[in-house]
């Protein structure tokens, strides 16, 4: 199957949080996502990429609001650290390089 077959689910993470609330957030943001969104008809590869700080992640959201690419935002209700993580909508095709902007995940 080519990869404008495949179903991409993006998770954009703050790196300048913990590792182990890098992990957390990044899954209480896609747990939120599956919720919002509906199912996709075959598994969705996840692809996790990474900005600095909290500024670069609600400017993050705001290319794929302008990009009309449905996204979730979590805000972490506890240690004060505002919003920590967005994850997309699962997309595939064209759409997937409108990410391309942003950087994999690297520990």
């Amino acid at each position: 199957m080519s990869d404008n077959q495949n179903w991409y689910t993006y998770v954009i993470i703050r790196k300048d949080i913990s590792l182990v609330q890098q992990i957390v957030q990044a899954s209480h943001a896609a747990l939120e996502a599956g919720h919002k969104f509906p199912t996709t008809p075959t598994t969705s590869y996840l692809i996790l990429l990474e900005v600095e700080n909290e500024h670069e992640l609600l400017k993050a959201k705001k290319h794929l609001d302008h990009y009309l690419i449905p996204n979730e935002l979590f805000h972490e209700p506890d240690n004060d650290l505002g919003f920590s993580a967005v994850c997309t909508i699962a997309i595939k095709g064209s759409k997937r390089k409108l990410l391309s902007r942003f950087k994999l995940y690297e520990e």
